[in-house]
C-alpha cells in the first residue's frame, strides 16, 4: 500500500467525518428553528470587510441567527493546529469587526471535531485563552460535542427567559393546553424583546437627549426616569457633562450559552468619564414572573455550599419540584425551618445572583455588561425603575412570607421536573 494511497484515505475519512459533524450541526439547528429558539441559519457565508467590494474576504460556516436578531458566528475546522487555525481567525475577527453587522454579534466560536479535544496543543490554546493569555477572536474554543452542549443550553435560557418569563404557568397543561401554552409564550417573548429594542431606541434618540438636558415639558418620560436613576446613582455624573448616551440591546452570551441577566447596556460618555449601565427588563401584565432557572448542582456551585446540607436540600427541592412533595420526603432531623435558615445565611449573594447574575464567576465572560445594575419594570401603564441594590432591599423587606425566607415562589419549569429549579419574582409591591 503506497503513501499516495495511506494520505488519499486518510484525507477521505476527514472529509467524510468533517461532513457527518456539519449535517448534525445543521439538523439540531433545523430543529431549535422548528421550535421557534432561533429565528434562522445560514451556512458557508462570505462577507465583505466594510468600504470595499470583494464579497469573500471572510467565511463562516454557521450563522446563527437568534430570536432577538443578534448572531452567533461559527468558523469550524476539521483538525486543529495553532498556525493553521489563525486562517479561521482571520475570518472571525473581520466578520466581528468589519461587517455588516459586527454590532450584533453575540458569540464567535471555532469549532473542531470531539478527537481534536484531547490534542495538547487544543488543550493548552484553550487553557490559555480562558485565562487570558492568548488572544483570539474566538469567544469559546468548541468540540463538536461542546458545542452542541452550548446550543442546547441557549435553548433552555432562551426558553426561560423569554418563551416563560411571564408566568406562565404550564405544569398541568397537556396536549392542546401545552400547545396553546406554548404558542402564548411565543407571543409574549414578542413583547419581551420589543420592549428591549424600544428602550433601546428611546435612549439612542438625540432628540430625546437634548429635550431632557434642556428639561422640555414633551420629553420621553423613559428616558427620563431611566436616565434619572443613573444620575442619581453616579454622584459624581452631572448632566450638563455628558457628551454622549448610546444604548445596544447587544449583551454576550454567558460561557454556558445563555443569555445574561442584563438586557441593554448603556453607554455614558463625559470628556473624562465613560460610564457603563446595565438594565435587566421586566415587561409583563403580570406582577409575578419568572426570573431564575438552573439546575441544583449550579445552586450549589455559585452559593459555595459543596458539601453541606444545604446542597442536599437544593437538590431534593429539585428532584420533588413543589412544596408539598419536598416538604413529604424531608428525612429525620431536616425541616423547612433549617432549610430557610441555610438559605438567609447566603441571602444577599442569593438575591443578586438570581436578579443581577453577579457570582456567578464560571460563567461570566464580560461581567461588566452581563452583571445587571438596574431593573426597569414596564406593568402597563407603569414604569419604575431601581438600582439592583435598591429592588433587593424592598423585596426582601416587603416579601417576608415566601417558604424559604427567601424573597422568591419556587417551583419546576414544565417538562423539566427533577432537573432543574425555577424561581419567580414579584415585580410589583
Amino acid at each position: 500500500m503506497n503513501e499516495e494511497y495511506i494520505n488519499s484515505r486518510s484525507n477521505y475519512l476527514k472529509k467524510k467525518s468533517g461532513d457527518e459533524h456539519f449535517n448534525s450541526i445543521k439538523t439540531l439547528l433545523q430543529i431549535l428553528k422548528d421550535n421557534s429558539i432561533i429565528n434562522n441559519f445560514q451556512t458557508e457565508q462570505n462577507y465583505s470587510h466594510i468600504g470595499y467590494q470583494y464579497s469573500k474576504q471572510y467565511l463562516a460556516n454557521f450563522v446563527i441567527e437568534t430570536i432577538n436578531y443578534k448572531y452567533i458566528i461559527v468558523r469550524s475546522s476539521n483538525s486543529f493546529r495553532s498556525d493553521r487555525a489563525k486562517i479561521g481567525f482571520y475570518d472571525l475577527d473581520g466578520i466581528k469587526n468589519h461587517s455588516k453587522f459586527s454590532n450584533d454579534i453575540l458569540s464567535s466560536i471555532y469549532l473542531v471535531p470531539d478527537s481534536e479535544g484531547y490534542s495538547k496543543e487544543f488543550k493548552s490554546i484553550r487553557k490559555k485563552l480562558q485565562n487570558k493569555e492568548y488572544y483570539s477572536p474566538a469567544n469559546y474554543f468548541f468540540t463538536i460535542t461542546e458545542f452542541k452542549e452550548y446550543l442546547e443550553e441557549y435553548k433552555l435560557g432562551i426558553t426561560s427567559k423569554y418563551l416563560i418569563e411571564q408566568s406562565i404557568n404550564n405544569e398541568y397543561c397537556e396536549n392542546e393546553l401545552r400547545t396553546i401554552a406554548a404558542e402564548k409564550g411565543r407571543q409574549l417573548s414578542i413583547r419581551g424583546l420589543v420592549k428591549e429594542k424600544e428602550i433601546t431606541s428611546i435612549i439612542n434618540s438625540k432628540e430625546n437627549f437634548l429635550n431632557y438636558r434642556n428639561e422640555k415639558a414633551n420629553q420621553n418620560n423613559t428616558f427620563k426616569i431611566i436616565i434619572n436613576k443613573i444620575l442619581e446613582q453616579n454622584k459624581d455624573l452631572k448632566v450638563e457633562d455628558i457628551i454622549l448616551i448610546e444604548a445596544t440591546d447587544t449583551v454576550p452570551l454567558l460561557r454556558s450559552g445563555g443569555p445574561a441577566k442584563s438586557d441593554v447596556i448603556i453607554k455614558i460618555q463625559t470628556p473624562t468619564k465613560t460610564y457603563l449601565e446595565t438594565l435587566s427588563i421586566k415587561n409583563s401584565d403580570k406582577t409575578i414572573v419568572t426570573c431564575h432557572e438552573y439546575n441544583a448542582d449550579t445552586f450549589v456551585r455559585v452559593l459555595g455550599c459543596e458539601h453541606t446540607k444545604l446542597e442536599f436540600y437544593l437538590h431534593l427541592f429539585q428532584r420533588y419540584g413543589n412544596y408539598n412533595d419536598f416538604e413529604k420526603n424531608l428525612p429525620q432531623y431536616h425541616s423547612v425551618s433549617e432549610f430557610k435558615a441555610l438559605l438567609l445565611e447566603k441571602s444577599d449573594r442569593f438575591c443578586n445572583w438570581v436578579l443581577s447574575g453577579r457570582y456567578d464567576i464560571d460563567n461570566l465572560t464580560d461581567p461588566e455588561k452581563q452583571i445587571s445594575k438596574y431593573i426597569y419594570i414596564s406593568i402597563d401603564p407603569r414604569e419604575k425603575i431601581y438600582s439592583m441594590d435598591e429592588f433587593i432591599k424592598n423585596l426582601s423587606a416587603k416579601r417576608t412570607k415566601e417558604k424559604f425566607g427567601v424573597p422568591f415562589s419556587w417551583t419546576y419549569p414544565s417538562n423539566k421536573r427533577g432537573e432543574k429549579i425555577q424561581l419567580k419574582v414579584s415585580i410589583d409591591f
